[in-house]
């Protein structure tokens, strides 16, 4: 079987090009969810994201590249995750579900390296030995995907972005860590007069 070119023919004596050499991504991004595993559950929904896109000061700017946020159904390694696609040159941010159980360890490194938000959201928690025991509610871990885990996962985009290649985000973990920080700060109380206090 022969498949036709999709622009055969020459025009003004110039070759026609035969396919889209150029990558195309969507004008608006998008926000999927998937059903969240068993024993999980989301912790954040699509008009959450919606609501909090609205206060995000940078979002106008920064969300060039984003194609889609998804609210996976669950991940036993991390809270959220930033994927680039190097050929449409755009990226999604993930969401996971969360486990049930909402008092659970986070090791100590992890928490004394995001202090500030446990701090911020007046975090119930116990040392446990190399581990902190902390107790979320469902406010508190909704506030925590989105001041957080979200804006982190934004800041390694915006980090990407910026750079001439936008191959890999040059600033790393410590970019993201600070941009999540200091955009919470900055949204705190837009945050509490849209959600309610955590």
């Amino acid at each position: 079987m022969y498949v036709r070119k999709s622009a055969p023919g020459v025009r003004n004596g110039t070759v026609q090009k035969k396919n889209n050499h150029t990558y195309t991504y969507a004008d608006k991004f998008v926000i999927s969810r998937n059903t969240a595993w068993r024993g999980y559950r989301h912790v954040v929904t699509k008009r959450d994201v919606h609501d909090f896109l609205e206060i995000v000061p940078d979002w106008e700017h920064g969300h060039h590249g984003v194609e889609c946020i998804h609210l996976s159904g669950g991940s036993k390694e991390v809270w959220g995750s930033y994927k680039y696609f190097y050929d449409t040159r755009t990226g999604i941010i993930i969401l996971p579900a969360w486990h049930k159980e909402f008092w659970f360890d986070i090791n100590a490194w992890y928490f004394e390296k995001n202090r500030y938000i446990f701090e911020k959201l007046r975090l119930s928690y116990d040392r446990n030995g190399d581990d902190y025991h902390c107790r979320f509610t469902t406010k508190k871990a909704k506030a925590f995907m989105l001041l957080h885990v979200f804006l982190h996962e934004l800041g390694h985009h915006l980090d990407r972005m910026n750079t001439k290649a936008r191959k890999e985000p040059v600033r790393g973990e410590e970019f993201a860590d600070q941009y999540a920080d200091q955009t919470c700060e900055r949204i705190w109380d837009a945050y509490c007069d849209r959600f309610g206090q955590p």
